[in-house]
């Protein structure tokens, strides 16, 4: 039985010599595999309701197990400015790898559907994605089984200043009790500064920050730092984002015509 259904595009997938895989993140039947017959045909109707980092409308039949198939779709949000930015691009897909990678298959969760529609909702809008994925990961890691308190100490629950981060202890230590862990992180104060703000706010809340690529790059690499120790996952999408990152810092123009 066809059913109409909403859902976020995660990724498209080429399979045998002339079809598709796409996997959706559907509003009312979680994250599902569908097999598109003919997608590499150019005209294929289907195609451009099909674009990774897209929300749509659909119709089509979803099965319990095997493959799904779609019969017909309507775009509901293109997301054009992130589809156009090839950072924000990266950072979306990035965003989605995570979202993924942080719910079972078929399992139906809306608060989690309409985050990922948030964050690209917020992707869509502003001119530096670092913020918006540094937000997500700190806050997915609940979604993990990891309850990080980015706040008080892990010794007294105290917050006396400067603080750092321990893997160890897996939270912060304040000033009186940083000997408790001698391989700490001794991050600098604007670095814990960022991921504590980000962990108290709201996406909604996040508008344009002004912190320097060094902090950018030291908060992402005790994040994926926590990731890969803590949840055991490292995704391809992180390592294109940094070295979409390096490659911008250290290209210079040549001033030629």
């Amino acid at each position: 039985m066809y059913a109409k259904f909403e859902g976020i595009v995660l990724f498209v997938r080429p399979y045998r010599e002339k079809d598709a895989l796409v996997k959706i993140f559907t509003k009312d039947f979680g994250t599902r595999m569908f097999f598109i017959k003919g997608y590499q045909a150019i005209n294929h109707p289907l195609k451009k309701h099909l674009l990774p980092l897209s929300q749509h409308q659909y119709v089509g039949r979803v099965n319990d197990s095997g493959f799904s198939f779609l019969k017909e779709g309507a775009t509901l949000n293109a997301f054009r400015q992130l589809q156009a930015d090839p950072f924000l691009q990266a950072h979306a897909a990035y965003a989605s790898q995570l979202i993924d990678a942080s719910i079972e298959d078929h399992q139906v969760d809306l608060q989690h559907y309409h985050l990922f529609e948030r964050v690209l909702t917020k992707l869509n809008q502003v001119k530096e994605g670092r913020p918006v994925t540094l937000w997500l990961e700190i806050n997915l890691l609940s979604r993990f089984g990891l309850q990080v308190d980015w706040l008080h100490c892990q010794e007294c629950g105290g917050q006396a200043r400067p603080m750092d981060f321990s893997m160890v202890r897996q939270g912060v230590l304040c000033a009186h009790h940083l000997q408790a862990d001698p391989y700490r992180l001794q991050l600098r104060k604007p670095v814990l500064t960022v991921i504590q703000t980000l962990s108290q706010i709201q996406l909604q809340q996040l508008g344009e920050v002004q912190v320097s690529d060094q902090t950018y790059e030291s908060c992402q690499a005790v994040m994926q730092m926590i990731y890969q120790e803590w949840v055991g996952m490292h995704l391809k999408s992180a390592s294109y984002l940094q070295a979409l990152y390096r490659t911008a810092k250290t290209w210079q123009p040549s001033g030629e015509d």
